[in-house]
């Protein structure tokens, strides 16, 4: 999509009109970097084609965009339909140092980190393995990141597991059938 085809379909909307360039980049960078948590949530059939985003964001990334954005809760979902299929398209997006602090202040409590260390792909990997379908079964756990340029931060460590094979996918290694 151009963006004057996307000025124009922000422009036609009652709320998202008047939407500064920092909000709609702030929107889209946050998104982007939530691709695991919007996709992990998502029924099979919603996950399978990666390129395209899915259609309904979950209730807790809407509520933490509106949040730090500003945007209304009940405009967030016009908003993705908008603008979802650029944050999607976008590869891995820096965040800025003060969307640590939009983190803390408004994703905390929703169960979102700006740092998620999770497996590279939520696909079974075993070569011998017939499950074709994303991994929806997974398990979080609290972890602590210390950083250099941003100090300590909070995040979540997910692991996949494919109960086909057996196998449990973790950040940076896998275990077979225990």
């Amino acid at each position: 999509m151009h963006i004057l085809q996307v000025l124009q379909r922000l422009s036609d909307h009652h709320v998202l009109y008047s939407l500064t360039i920092d909000e709609v980049m702030t929107f889209t960078r946050l998104a982007s970097h939530l691709k695991f948590d919007i996709l992990q949530p998502q029924p099979i059939r919603e996950s399978q084609d990666r390129s395209v985003p899915p259609k309904v964001l979950p209730i807790s990334t809407s509520i933490f965009l509106s949040r730090a954005t500003g945007i209304p809760l009940d405009s967030i979902q016009d908003c993705w339909e908008i603008l979802g299929e650029y944050a999607w398209s976008l590869k891995e997006v820096p965040l800025f140092k003060t969307d640590y602090q939009v983190f803390k202040q408004h994703g905390w409590d929703l169960g979102l980190t700006a740092v998620i260390i999770h497996p590279r792909s939520d696909l079974c990997m075993n070569g011998d393995c017939p499950n074709v379908v994303p991994l929806k079964k997974e398990t979080q756990q609290k972890a602590v990141v210390y950083t250099q340029d941003i100090g300590v931060q909070p995040a979540w460590y997910i692991h996949v597991y494919c109960p086909t094979c057996k196998t449990s996918y973790h950040n940076n290694y896998s275990v077979c059938d225990g």
